[in-house]
């Protein structure tokens, strides 16, 4: 099986909202407020945003919830002084990925996907072994799911390359 099919045979996590019910619920907010991005087709700016929101998700980021702490992060990042670092394009895609978050009650396809794989590896005994084989690199929701591992369930991981090089360096990442 694939982590996919896992969590969602194992996961019983909340049921995703579609993903062109996300694309709509931007479109929406973004015609809603078309002075935001003026000139720019809400749709792709929906599909661009959605594409954005969906990788932090899948990758287990959290933006804070407060623009200053935001602005902070953005500072440190960046290596940039925390007013230069808010950008007004900042900004919005901030407070549109909260409004984003708030809206699929943390059920995008990949929020959804997340916390089934969490729920799945959660919900392994301690007799059982899980097995990864394939594997040159995993999403941070991935990652952070194994890391949780009920203690005294084997994990074995089957890795396939050479320990250095290319090879080495995604396997030393893994």
């Amino acid at each position: 099986l694939t982590l996919q099919q896992f969590a969602a045979e194992r996961g019983g996590g909340p049921v995703p909202v579609p993903a062109a019910e996300c694309r709509l619920i931007l479109v929406e907010a973004l015609r809603k407020y078309r002075n935001l991005f003026p000139g720019q087709s809400p749709w792709q700016l929906a599909e661009a945003l959605y594409a954005l929101f969906e990788e932090l998700n899948l990758n287990a980021v959290s933006l804070p919830d407060d623009a200053e702490a935001f602005a902070g992060r953005l500072a440190g990042a960046y290596g940039a002084r925390p007013l230069a670092a808010l950008s007004h394009e900042a900004q919005i895609v901030h407070r549109l990925w909260q409004a984003f978050q708030e809206e699929t009650q943390g059920r995008s396809p990949a929020a959804a996907y997340a916390a089934s794989l969490r729920s799945a590896f959660a919900g392994l005994r301690a007799d059982e072994t899980l097995w990864l084989a394939g594997f040159d690199t995993l999403a941070g929701a991935e990652r952070s799911a194994l890391a949780q591992l009920p203690s005294g369930v084997a994990l074995e991981v089957w890795l396939h390359g050479r320990g250095d090089g290319r090879d080495g360096a995604a396997l030393l990442n893994f």
